[in-house]
């Protein structure tokens, strides 16, 4: 009678089989409770290093969005406020050119209230806040930028642009200075006959002109500080559309670095995230596959059970 004995290999091969399985079927069972496919380093060490290359990545991004976002909105602010500005000084024009049309001192001096109202609004326009800062005051943000004088206004702030990063190497200027806007130039720099403080470009200035020509009745003060505010109205055309060119700008950053996170998104996915329908059929096939080496085992068992007895 021949006896038949186990085979120590085939125990041991069927036994690192059996381990192997059930080291896959937790990993496979980690996998697919967590949706990850990287829960340990280990696991992908290539993967796992590429996952937090991307995800730092689209972390960076999501600052310089943050503060794109930000600088937009100031630069909104900003930009609804020239156009305001812009909307009191047609609004003046057409004031001083009723003025110019009177023919009478009374009535001259009867539109003056409006333009120190105009004036007054356009103190409180200069002295605009975004999140909490005075967009026009250049960097001194936290200073009120002017103030309502005899002659016209005073101001406060500097002539400084606030650069924000949005990108790497890329700056956007998030404000306007006020002496730029209301007075065509430097606050800083010797005032010539078109730029600076009391100069022909210097906006309250000429809106003072305007109320003292109409009080005095004086038709000629009026036609120069109506012409002046024509050219000082074509400089703020130019700012605004310089503010709107940054705004759009920063969308232009926002759009493609939001779609540049997307792709390293999908990519990282494609390394971390669990494919739900794979993972299910292997884990099926493991634990087949451990179904079928516990049964080799348990018959190679019985086989030399039965040689022992």
């Amino acid at each position: 009678m021949s006896l038949r004995s186990v085979n120590p290999y085939t125990s041991y091969q069927t036994m690192l089989d059996l381990q192997r399985a059930k080291d896959q079927l937790a990993n496979l069972s980690e996998q697919i409770s967590s949706g990850s496919k990287l829960n340990r380093l280990g696991d992908d060490p290539t993967g796992s290093a590429l996952v937090l290359n991307f995800q730092d990545s689209v972390e960076k991004n999501n600052a310089y969005i943050t503060q794109m976002n930000s600088a937009t909105s100031f630069l909104q602010t900003t930009e609804t406020t020239i156009a305001s500005v812009n909307d009191s000084i047609l609004r003046l024009l057409e004031l001083a050119e009723s003025g110019i049309g009177a023919t009478t001192a009374a009535s001259r001096a009867a539109i003056a209230p409006e333009v120190t109202g105009i004036k007054a609004n356009l103190i409180a326009l200069a002295n605009t806040q975004s999140q909490g800062k005075y967009i026009f005051a250049g960097t001194q943000t936290t200073t009120v930028p002017f103030a309502s004088t005899a002659a016209g206004a005073s101001y406060a702030g500097d002539q400084s642009t606030i650069a924000l990063n949005v990108s790497a190497g890329t700056s956007v200027g998030t404000n306007v200075p006020g002496d730029t806007l209301f007075f065509n130039g430097s606050a800083v720099a010797p005032p010539t006959a078109t730029t600076g403080p009391g100069s022909a470009g210097d906006l309250f200035a000429q809106v003072t002109n305007l109320i003292t020509g109409l009080n005095t009745n004086n038709t000629a003060m009026i036609q120069t500080a109506s012409d002046n505010l024509k050219v000082i109205q074509g400089n703020i055309d130019n700012v605004r559309t310089d503010v709107g060119g940054r705004q759009s700008t920063l969308q232009a950053l926002t759009s493609n670095m939001q779609s540049y996170n997307l792709t390293l998104q999908t990519i990282q996915s494609s390394y971390q995230d669990v494919d739900y329908p794979t993972a299910i059929t292997e884990y099926s096939q493991t634990q087949m596959s451990q179904q079928a080496a516990l049964s080799m085992l348990g018959k190679s068992k019985a086989t030399l059970f039965d040689y022992l007895s």
